[in-house]
Protein backbone atom coordinates (compact mmCIF):
# COMPACT_ATOMS: atom_id res chain seq x y z
CA UNK A 1 0.00 0.00 0.00
CA UNK A 2 2.77 2.89 0.95
CA UNK A 3 4.74 1.59 -1.99
CA UNK A 4 1.56 2.41 -4.02
CA UNK A 5 1.21 5.58 -2.27
CA UNK A 6 4.81 6.72 -3.22
CA UNK A 7 4.39 5.49 -7.02
CA UNK A 8 1.82 7.61 -7.34
CA UNK A 9 2.98 10.65 -5.67
CA UNK A 10 6.09 10.32 -7.78
CA UNK A 11 4.49 10.09 -10.84
CA UNK A 12 1.86 12.33 -10.36
CA UNK A 13 -2.10 11.14 -9.47
CA UNK A 14 -4.08 11.57 -12.28
CA UNK A 15 -6.16 14.88 -12.60
CA UNK A 16 -9.46 15.33 -10.85
CA UNK A 17 -11.96 15.93 -14.00
CA UNK A 18 -13.95 18.30 -11.82
CA UNK A 19 -11.67 20.34 -11.25
CA UNK A 20 -10.77 23.41 -13.02
CA UNK A 21 -6.83 23.83 -14.63
CA UNK A 22 -5.06 26.92 -12.70
CA UNK A 23 -4.11 28.14 -16.19
CA UNK A 24 -7.80 28.18 -17.53
CA UNK A 25 -8.81 30.62 -15.06
CA UNK A 26 -5.63 32.51 -14.68
CA UNK A 27 -6.17 33.12 -18.60
CA UNK A 28 -9.92 34.03 -17.99
CA UNK A 29 -8.60 36.69 -15.32
CA UNK A 30 -6.23 38.09 -17.89
CA UNK A 31 -8.26 37.84 -20.63
CA UNK A 32 -9.19 40.87 -22.59
CA UNK A 33 -12.47 41.47 -23.37
CA UNK A 34 -13.13 44.01 -26.29
CA UNK A 35 -16.13 46.56 -24.59
CA UNK A 36 -17.21 47.22 -28.50
CA UNK A 37 -20.39 49.08 -26.48
CA UNK A 38 -20.98 46.73 -23.61
CA UNK A 39 -20.42 48.23 -19.88
CA UNK A 40 -18.93 46.34 -16.95
CA UNK A 41 -22.01 45.28 -14.97
CA UNK A 42 -20.81 42.55 -12.20
CA UNK A 43 -18.66 39.45 -11.95
CA UNK A 44 -18.09 36.62 -9.42
CA UNK A 45 -16.21 33.75 -9.55
CA UNK A 46 -18.30 31.84 -12.97
CA UNK A 47 -18.63 34.86 -14.95
CA UNK A 48 -18.35 38.26 -16.06
CA UNK A 49 -21.52 40.64 -17.17
CA UNK A 50 -21.39 43.25 -19.58
CA UNK A 51 -24.60 45.18 -20.49
CA UNK A 52 -25.36 47.21 -23.40
CA UNK A 53 -26.39 51.11 -21.73
CA UNK A 54 -29.10 52.39 -21.69
CA UNK A 55 -31.53 50.05 -20.71
CA UNK A 56 -34.53 50.45 -22.94
CA UNK A 57 -38.17 50.41 -21.69
CA UNK A 58 -40.86 48.41 -23.55
CA UNK A 59 -44.52 48.78 -22.10
CA UNK A 60 -42.99 50.51 -19.25
CA UNK A 61 -40.92 47.07 -18.80
CA UNK A 62 -37.18 47.52 -18.53
CA UNK A 63 -35.24 45.63 -20.61
CA UNK A 64 -31.26 45.18 -21.22
CA UNK A 65 -28.87 43.46 -22.86
CA UNK A 66 -26.52 41.20 -21.36
CA UNK A 67 -23.38 39.39 -22.13
CA UNK A 68 -22.06 36.98 -20.27
CA UNK A 69 -17.96 35.77 -20.07
CA UNK A 70 -17.78 32.26 -18.14
CA UNK A 71 -14.77 31.60 -16.45
CA UNK A 72 -15.26 27.95 -17.30
CA UNK A 73 -17.50 26.02 -20.54
CA UNK A 74 -20.76 25.47 -19.48
CA UNK A 75 -22.43 22.50 -21.22
CA UNK A 76 -25.79 22.99 -22.62
CA UNK A 77 -28.43 20.83 -24.20
CA UNK A 78 -26.57 21.02 -27.78
CA UNK A 79 -22.73 21.32 -26.86
CA UNK A 80 -20.36 23.53 -24.34
CA UNK A 81 -20.23 26.93 -24.91
CA UNK A 82 -17.74 30.40 -23.04
CA UNK A 83 -20.20 33.21 -24.14
CA UNK A 84 -23.96 33.71 -24.05
CA UNK A 85 -25.67 36.95 -25.43
CA UNK A 86 -29.28 37.54 -23.62
CA UNK A 87 -32.19 40.14 -23.34
CA UNK A 88 -34.21 40.26 -20.01
CA UNK A 89 -37.06 42.32 -19.62
CA UNK A 90 -38.26 43.16 -15.88
CA UNK A 91 -41.38 43.60 -13.77
CA UNK A 92 -39.81 45.62 -10.97
CA UNK A 93 -43.14 46.07 -8.93
CA UNK A 94 -43.55 42.51 -8.87
CA UNK A 95 -39.79 41.36 -8.92
CA UNK A 96 -39.88 38.95 -11.67
CA UNK A 97 -37.98 39.14 -14.71
CA UNK A 98 -38.21 37.27 -17.89
CA UNK A 99 -35.41 35.68 -20.94
CA UNK A 100 -36.86 37.25 -24.01
CA UNK A 101 -33.89 35.93 -26.07
CA UNK A 102 -30.82 33.83 -24.91
CA UNK A 103 -28.13 33.09 -27.77
CA UNK A 104 -24.70 30.76 -26.51
CA UNK A 105 -21.22 31.04 -28.52
CA UNK A 106 -18.66 28.24 -28.58
CA UNK A 107 -16.02 31.16 -28.06
CA UNK A 108 -15.00 33.91 -25.99
CA UNK A 109 -16.75 37.75 -26.90
CA UNK A 110 -19.71 36.59 -28.93
CA UNK A 111 -17.70 34.45 -31.01
CA UNK A 112 -17.59 31.26 -32.79
CA UNK A 113 -20.57 29.22 -33.43
CA UNK A 114 -24.09 29.28 -31.95
CA UNK A 115 -24.38 26.33 -29.68
CA UNK A 116 -27.98 24.82 -30.05
CA UNK A 117 -30.87 26.82 -31.09
CA UNK A 118 -30.74 30.25 -29.46
CA UNK A 119 -33.63 30.28 -26.83
CA UNK A 120 -36.26 32.34 -26.57
CA UNK A 121 -39.54 33.69 -24.50
CA UNK A 122 -38.44 31.85 -21.07
CA UNK A 123 -40.84 31.81 -17.77
CA UNK A 124 -40.59 34.64 -15.60
CA UNK A 125 -38.75 33.84 -12.65
CA UNK A 126 -37.78 36.05 -9.41
CA UNK A 127 -34.27 36.13 -9.58
CA UNK A 128 -32.26 34.69 -6.56
CA UNK A 129 -30.84 37.10 -4.18
CA UNK A 130 -27.16 38.21 -4.76
CA UNK A 131 -26.79 36.12 -8.11
CA UNK A 132 -26.00 37.46 -11.28
CA UNK A 133 -29.85 37.32 -12.06
CA UNK A 134 -29.94 39.18 -9.40
CA UNK A 135 -27.74 41.83 -9.92
CA UNK A 136 -28.89 41.92 -14.23
CA UNK A 137 -32.44 42.73 -12.26
CA UNK A 138 -31.32 45.04 -9.57
CA UNK A 139 -29.52 47.24 -12.82
CA UNK A 140 -32.86 46.98 -15.40
CA UNK A 141 -34.77 48.29 -12.50
CA UNK A 142 -32.86 51.26 -11.20
CA UNK A 143 -33.73 54.79 -11.65
CA UNK A 144 -33.56 55.94 -15.71
CA UNK A 145 -30.13 58.08 -15.47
Amino acid sequence: MITALLVAAAIGAAPDPTEVPDTLIDDFKTASFPLNGWTHLTSDDTAIVFYLFPVKRQAGLPRISTRLEFTRPQTGDKGRYLSVRQVDEMDCVSGLSHRLERTAHKGRNLEGPVVGEPEADAPWFAPVPGTLDDAIFKRACAPLE
